[in-house]
């Protein structure tokens, strides 16, 4: 796989990561804080570098929770982190409970402190795949569910998980199918046993067509029109915020997956929305 799609494929992991938190997976919440939910608060901090969390709630003991999802090792995590408690607090008047889960497939390596002259800084890091599954199946929100794949994966898993799904209203269901395909790309071993299970269940509540199914081709090919779409503007959101409803459409228009990579890469390399803007204009007049 080239730089490009991998790229391609971790920012609409984010995104579709970031789709299910904001369903507010309670249980989920409950197994990282031993609390639950009472409020979503709003992630975006609007200042001279405008900043967007992954997950920002309230707690019923009224803590401030801040949650940052990594796949990805970043060297500047903790100033990150850092830099996020500064604004939660100057926003709030609150110091906040910081965590970084990771949801990567190879060991964490991101440390959950600074430790130098003048500055000692500490967050807690909890590596999902130490999860246990089993209390997420138990849920009765499919945004729960869905999260066991990355967790501690046993026996039974994806019977009991599409039998979840199975039960949803159709467009519903369809959108969680998605999901689930996007969580299980982030295992290699998951997508193994994924296939494995699609090949050999019996009864399966929901059928899926590896060959016909376009929300699986969706999920599993390489530089798909849609994934290039949705890596545009996962780029952009993560850079700027909400991306504006004309930007979207101009890119939703585009059928070219040259033109679609190629604008990728100018979301990457923008220094502000106006400079990317341009660039999409020039294409579409």
């Amino acid at each position: 796989m080239n730089n490009t799609a991998k790229s391609d494929a971790r920012f609409i992991f984010d995104r579709t990561l970031r789709e299910i938190l904001q369903g507010i997976p309670k249980r989920f919440i409950e197994l990282l804080t031993g609390k639950t939910v009472i409020e979503l608060l709003e992630p975006n901090f609007p200042k001279v570098e405008e900043r967007n969390a992954d997950f920002l709630v309230r707690l019923n003991d009224n803590t401030i929770f801040h949650l940052e999802v990594q796949a990805q090792d970043d060297p500047k995590m903790a100033f990150r982190m850092l830099k996020y408690y500064l604004l939660i607090r100057e926003l709030y008047s609150q110091s906040p409970f910081q965590m970084v889960l990771w949801v990567g497939d190879n060991l964490c390596p991101i440390k959950g402190e600074i430790n130098e002259t003048n500055l000692f800084f500490k967050f807690l890091v909890k590596d999902i795949k130490e999860m246990n599954c089993e209390i997420l199946l138990d849920s009765e929100d499919p945004n729960d569910n869905i999260l066991a794949i990355l967790c501690q994966r046993k026996k039974g898993l994806w019977e009991r998980l599409f039998q979840k799904i199975s039960q949803l209203p159709e467009k519903q269901r369809e959108d969680y199918i998605r999901k689930i395909i996007y969580m299980v790309k982030l295992r290699k071993q998951a997508i193994a046993e994924f296939k494995d299970y699609l090949k050999e269940a019996k009864n399966m509540p929901i059928v899926i067509d590896m060959r016909q199914d376009p929300m699986f081709k969706e999920g599993f090919e390489e530089g798909s029109i849609m994934n290039s779409r949705e890596a545009i503007l996962g780029v952009l959101e993560r850079k700027f915020g909400v991306v504006n409803e004309n930007i979207a459409n101009k890119i939703n228009f585009i059928n070219s997956r040259d033109i679609l990579m190629s604008l990728l890469w100018d979301a990457v390399k923008a220094e502000n929305i106006e400079e990317f803007e341009d660039k999409i204009s020039k294409i579409i007049m």
